[in-house]
Order: C-alpha cells, then structure tokens, then sequence
C-alpha cells in the first residue's frame, strides 16, 4: 500500500466530520442553523422595520404616489350612485366584453335605462298635463323608444339565466303594464300578458303575487288576468304576500 498523504487521509484534514465522533465544539451542522436563525431573525427584524416607515409616509405622501386598486364593479357602482349613466355604461359594457355570460353586468345596464326610462315617462306626464302643451317632442319619445327596447332587449337576455330569469320575466311584463298608461299604448296590456304566461309556464312566480303587485293593476280587466292569478297560486313556489294591495 501506499503511504502518502492521499491514502492516509486524516478526516480532519479533508473536512469531513462525524458529529457523533465529536465530543465538543460546534458541528458544520450546527454552525449553519445558527447562521439561519440569525439570518431570519434580521431579515424579519428589516420588513417590519419598513413597513413601520412606509406607514409613517404614507399620510405625507401625495395621493398620486399611493397605489389604490379599484375594480370595474366598484367603479361603475360609484358612478350610479351619481347617476353618472355616461361612465357607468362603457364599464359594465367592457365586463360583458370580456364575460359575455356575465348576467350582473347585463342586469346593470337593463336598470340603468330602466332609470332613465321612469324619467322620460315622468317628463312626458308632465308635458300631457301641461294646459298649453302639443304634447311631447319627437325627441322626447324617441329618447323614450331607445330606453325602452334596450332594457327589455337586456332582460330578454337573462330569461335563460339561472340567477336572473325570474327577475328578468318580471320586468319584461311590469315595463309592458306600465308603458300601456305612459304613451297610451294599449296593445301593451297584451305584451304584458303574454310575458306573465310565459313566465308562469316556465314555472315561475312573481315576488309579491301578480293581483297584489302595482306593475299589474292595469291588467286586471284582460280576460285572461284571473286565470294568471290562478296557475300563479297553484305554484309551489308561490307565497301570498302578508298584506294585500287594497
């Protein structure tokens, strides 16, 4: 055999340790996770550290420098409680864009005209009691024309909604109720009717009863109007309302 230093290697010299040889001392195992925690201990010790800085700054930072995220939802929200329709509408547009399926952003838009519908009908009420009026302007009942058919085209695009159907045949039938009064149109009342048809036959109920709701009290004297009354409280799911419309 050879007798050289490679073959008679002391374990020492090679840096090889067995820690269970050792009888005192700090192992390379040992020294490493004492490192580690200190390491940890300072790293943690510099995050809070910073972040009790950064929060000392911030009220003495201009508005601009603070980073805020604000969703498209919360944003079209603040511009409705404004009435703000101008800025509202191009958000919920732009999330039915990227989510055509996405019923609460449709349901938005449909309210949203339904809002300005109720008051272009206030004006025109205004208008026809006017003692010197022609009546309304081409203007105002094209305004009125537009807001209607684009809500009900949006809620006709919930009736397959899950979320929304229910909802979305109850406005289609109060908006056709109501219009027959607003511009005298009676060929509304059978619009209405139909729609409450359709409804019920899909197994549908409306929220409040349809003889105990103010959408539908200019329905009553169709001849078929009772007979909704009926299939609608023959419906499992129907809940007569605690207090009724006198």
């Amino acid at each position: 055999m050879k007798n050289s230093a490679e073959t008679n290697a002391n374990p020492h010299t090679l840096g090889i340790v067995d820690p269970k040889s050792e009888k005192s001392g700090f192992s390379l195992t040992s020294i490493d996770e004492h490192r580690l925690s200190i390491g940890l201990l300072i790293l943690v010790l510099l995050v809070g550290a910073g972040y009790g800085i950064w929060t000392l700054m911030v009220p003495l930072l201009p508005e601009s420098a603070v980073a805020k995220t604000v969703s498209r939802k919360e944003q079209a929200l603040a511009y409705c409680k404004d009435r703000d329709w101008n800025n509202a509408i191009p958000l919920y547009r732009e999330m039915l864009k990227d989510d055509p399926e996405n019923g609460y952003a449709t349901q938005r838009l449909a309210l949203i005209r339904e809002t300005q519908l109720f008051a272009n009908w206030r004006e025109i009420r205004k208008i026809n009691k006017s003692e010197d009026s022609a009546g309304p302007s081409v203007e105002i009942l094209d305004d009125e024309a537009e807001f209607f058919e684009f809500s009900i085209q949006r809620w006709r695009e919930l009736r397959d909604n899950t979320r929304y159907r229910r909802l979305a045949y109850e406005r289609i039938a109060s908006l056709h109720a109501y219009r027959s009064s607003q511009i005298d149109a009676p060929e509304e009342i059978d619009r209405a009717v139909k729609a409450l048809k359709e409804m019920l036959d899909k197994g549908l109920v409306t929220s409040k009863g349809i003889e105990n709701s103010d959408p539908f009290l200019d329905l009553q004297d169709h001849p078929n109007f009772q007979r909704l009354v009926r299939d609608e409280k023959r419906n499992k799911d129907f809940r007569a309302p605690l207090f009724s419309v006198p």
